[in-house]
């Protein structure tokens, strides 16, 4: 099997459908499956899911869960039985937009073996109902129109110091990534609240990243979605424990890269944001004592 399309899907009979023909539109020369972890939706989710079973037997591998595991497990399930030599990754309420996607990133990857993953620009659609700001991007106004996330053109390799310090960029529906024996994800990786950065920094240790400007698939905005803006105290500390997880991870090789980003990170905190209401200092100590604490409860950061 060349291709694995490791897709997870929970409460999205809106959109399932749109996503599983957008990845069947695909004109290949290779082998592929499709495996889809259906997680225990309370829609109509599993039966559009088996009706399109019954109809590409051949395409589609249903992962099916008695009970909700919640999306890191269910994402976890289907790569673990994944085949493909490469594995390209959509969720099930995003899709894509060219039917040369698939052809075009796996040509890439046989041909660059120095690579280990490649992802492209996309576009979003604000379905939410009222306006939406991104954390790495502008306001989206609230219109049926697809939007190209990445305006201005960015660089086209990436080197693990260079997903670092460029954040969060390349979305889960752009990976193709090769299918590397014996990786796994870390234990922490279950805790991150921007899952597809810490798999590209993950995968990074592997090789390069290499992005394309195209947009070729879309991310959709959605009042159900997982998605959440990031702002808040708890948001900075979800991504402060990504950063310092991977720091612990990698044995502190990307230290002081690390710090950086995580000292851009208090700056979004509300306190920050409103020097009136407390000192920058008073800031910074209200975030250590917070992340303290939240690391205490629920947080463990642990390496493999």
């Amino acid at each position: 099997m060349k291709v694995s399309i490791a897709m997870v899907t929970y409460n999205h009979e809106k959109y399932l459908a749109q996503a599983l023909d957008s990845v069947l539109m695909q004109k290949v020369d290779f082998n592929y499956e499709i495996l889809v972890g259906e997680d225990c939706s309370t829609d109509n989710t599993r039966n559009i899911l088996m009706d399109y079973y019954l109809k590409y037997p051949d395409r589609i591998k249903p992962i099916l869960h008695d009970k909700n595991v919640g999306p890191h497990a269910n994402a976890a399930a289907v790569m673990a039985k994944c085949t493909g030599e490469y594995i390209a990754l959509l969720e099930g309420d995003d899709y894509w937009t060219d039917p040369l996607k698939l052809q075009k990133q796996v040509d890439f990857l046989e041909s660059h073996y120095d690579f280990v993953a490649c992802g492209h620009n996309f576009f979003i659609k604000n379905e939410r109902g009222y306006s939406a700001r991104l954390k790495f991007g502008s306001k989206l106004e609230l219109t049926d129109k697809l939007l190209v996330f990445h305006k201005k053109p960015l660089q086209e390799v990436y080197s693990t110091v260079d997903l670092i310090n460029q954040s969060w960029f390349m979305q889960t529906a752009t990976i193709v990534y090769r299918n590397i024996k014996g990786f796994e994800l870390p234990s922490w990786f279950a805790n991150c609240a921007s899952g597809d950065m810490a798999f590209l920094l993950l995968l990074s240790l592997h090789g390069k990243v290499k992005y394309d400007d195209n947009p070729r698939s879309v991310y959709r905005l959605h009042p159900d979605g997982i998605s959440a803006e990031y702002y808040g105290r708890n948001n900075v500390l979800k991504m402060v424990y990504l950063y310092q997880s991977f720091n612990i991870y990698t044995n502190y090789c990307y230290q002081e890269q690390l710090w950086m980003q995580i000292l851009g990170e208090i700056k979004n905190l509300p306190e920050w944001c409103d020097p009136s209401t407390l000192s920058v200092k008073q800031a910074i100590k209200a975030f250590f004592m917070a992340l303290k604490r939240s690391i205490k409860k629920r947080l463990k950061f642990r390496s493999k």
